[in-house]
């Protein structure tokens, strides 16, 4: 793997400077050319050939780059093709007058045409690249950059050209060729320089770097030509025409570097921060630098005039510069300054926070201890009431029992004494003592549902079923009660004693109800739901309306006389309770007269989700 890596990272740095590469081997190529002596038509042939070969490739290579693009990027660079393009028709007229003619076309000539179009094409080209998201206005600084990049390139025109001018004639046609093509290359340099220093580029950064290279190569080739020309040095073989492959390729490679860029958005990860603070360091350093080795180089040339207008635009550069550093330094103060408010905001927010925290903690130790203490307080309220439960039914079933007892023996040694009236009073005596034991019964059992621990296991219910029908089998018995069963041999995840408290209830109440219909009958149906197993208990009683769904399941709620159906009004409510202790949940459907139907849902056993 690692080595897979280094092969396509070195693949990948290949494809990135291939273009860089193969300019850098023609221009070795050109250069050694120059040194072995080659004849002055030989030299002017190579020198010519290999201009409009670099250009050509820079155009192709601009076209191309464009394909890859869309929208306004897409423009901008076929507009930079047919610069290229339009210089390439200029150095061809060139080339036919300098290698075919064998002499320099006349100055002025219509050629120039193409280099002055090249001028103003790229400049619109540059203009057209899309500025970076998020851009500020024009502002100070901005205008600060454009006059010290004017100043730099007004210092080198004045040093270079205006002594030479003065000592040569021409036309004003010539003037006015001169003066255009000057300033569409003073513009293009400008343009591209201001673009790179003024915005926060990413994938256009190195490109336009490249661009800042060719452009300022090409500004300082015209101004040494025209110097040349001017003073009679010019010649065509020199090998200072190097040059121009410099131009063109750099033009090429930053076509090619945009084309990577695009396809390799992740690999740069410079940070724009970075590169602006070395774009303020450098830039300012490198136009003082670039103007006084002007003045050094042409201070041969270089007149009172040219001397005082080298001046003022040194001291316009100067002001320039500390006007711009003055707003930048503002600027900064005015961030510096919201950042330290900033700043005392959030440290006032977090003195406040942990003043805040500090309480929270404080209330919280305070609540816990509350809760502790009320929890304490009501579990020792719930003893008592447990032991008050226990204590007041033993204190209600000792009597309740004398009641029945003497009752019984009231019956047994003087019931012939007695009248029918009183022999009535004493059959209701005896039953209503029955049924508040029954009724004291229900309600230990409801309170015996909460105070006890449940003991989870796999319960199957095929043998709970039958252990509650065993208990029920003399009531179904008596009434001729058909029951129907199908378990499908389904096991529940449940306290036993839970699940037969509640399943108990319910068939205890589905054979009671039912009793009168005829036949009676009652069906206990098991089926899975999904990870749940559902118990299905229906009755062909007396039912019951569905408005009184939730009525059913409280405690001491009944819908019928107890002399028509006996019972205390508490099962239901313990078998809600025990269901919802272990995780499930009951309900029930019916109509009056219809029967009713009670579903249990509790879940089901491990080894029954896994069969599901």
């Amino acid at each position: 793997m690692a080595v897979l890596q280094t092969s396509a990272a070195h693949s990948t740095g290949v494809q990135r400077w291939s273009v860089a590469a193969g300019f850098a081997a023609s221009i070795g190529v050109f250069l050694a050319a120059h040194n072995i002596g080659l004849d002055r038509i030989t030299a002017t042939t190579l020198n010519d050939v290999g201009w409009w070969l670099a250009c050509l490739v820079a155009a192709r290579l601009c076209w191309n780059t464009s394909r890859h693009l869309s929208g306004r990027e897409q423009l901008a660079w076929r507009t930079l093709s047919c610069a290229c393009i339009a210089w390439l028709i200029g150095q061809t007229v060139w080339t036919y007058y300098e290698v075919g003619l064998q002499k320099l076309p006349a100055f002025p000539h219509w050629m120039q045409i193409f280099f002055s179009l090249y001028d103003w094409t790229f400049v619109a080209g540059l203009w057209l690249l899309p500025k970076p998201p998020g851009i500020s206005d024009f502002t100070p600084r901005h205008g600060g950059n454009l006059a010290l990049i004017a100043c730099t390139l007004g210092v080198a025109y004045i040093v270079a050209l205006l002594g030479p001018a003065s000592l040569v004639s021409h036309n004003l046609g010539s003037n006015l060729i001169i003066g255009l093509h000057g300033i569409g290359l003073a513009s293009m340099f400008i343009t591209v320089l201001y673009l790179l220093w003024s915005y926060r580029w990413h994938g256009l950064y190195w490109p336009l770097v490249c661009i800042v290279i060719g452009t300022g190569i090409h500004t300082a080739t015209y101004i040494t030509y025209i110097h040349q020309l001017m003073t009679g040095t010019y010649i065509a073989n020199d090998w200072a025409n190097v040059s121009w492959l410099f131009v063109f390729g750099a033009y090429a490679c930053a076509a090619h570097e945009r084309v990577w860029q695009g396809r390799h958005a992740g690999i740069d990860t410079s940070s724009l921060q970075h590169r602006e603070r070395w774009l303020e360091a450098l830039i300012p350093a490198l136009l003082i630098v670039l103007m006084l080795t002007m003045v050094w180089s042409y201070s041969a040339w270089l007149t009172p005039t040219a001397a005082a207008l080298t001046t003022l635009l040194a001291l316009i550069f100067a002001a320039a510069l500390g006007l711009r550093e003055m707003w930048i330094q503002k600027q900064e103060q005015h961030l510096l300054a919201t950042l330290n408010d900033v700043n005392e905001g959030m440290l006032k927010v977090n003195r406040e926070l942990s003043q805040s925290e500090t309480r929270y903690r404080t209330l919280n130790m305070e609540l816990v201890h509350r809760v502790t203490e009320r929890t304490m307080e009501l579990q020792q309220a719930y003893r008592e009431l447990e032991n008050f439960s226990y204590a007041v039914a033993h204190d209600l079933k000792a009597p309740l029992r004398s009641i029945d007892g003497f009752g019984a023996m009231l019956s047994d040694g003087y019931g012939d004494k007695l009248d029918d009236t009183g022999r009535r009073y004493l059959e209701r005596m005896r039953r209503n003592a029955l049924r508040m034991s029954e009724l004291i019964d229900d309600l230990l059992a409801y309170a015996r549902v909460d105070q006890r621990e449940l003991q989870y296991d796999s319960v199957p219910l095929d043998s709970v079923v039958g252990l509650v029908l065993t208990e029920l089998h003399d009531d179904i018995e008596r009434y001729g009660v058909q029951v129907r069963v199908a378990t499908a041999n389904l096991s529940v995840l449940a306290d036993k004693e839970g699940i037969l408290l509640a399943l108990r209830n319910l068939l205890q109440n589905a054979v009671k109800f039912s009793r009168q219909a005829t036949p009676p009958t009652v069906s206990i149906d098991v089926e899975k739901q999904d990870d749940d197993v559902r118990v299905v208990i229906r009755d062909n009683g007396v039912g019951f309306d569905m408005i009184h769904h939730e009525k059913i399941f409280e405690m001491f709620q009944r819908l019928h006389r107890v002399d028509d159906i006996p019972g205390t009004g508490i099962g239901l409510a313990i078998v809600r309770k025990a269901v919802e202790r272990m995780g499930g949940r009951v309900w029930a459907n019916s109509a009056p007269g219809a029967g009713a139907t009670f579903y249990l849902q509790l879940p089901a056993a491990a080894r029954e989700v896994a069969n599901i």
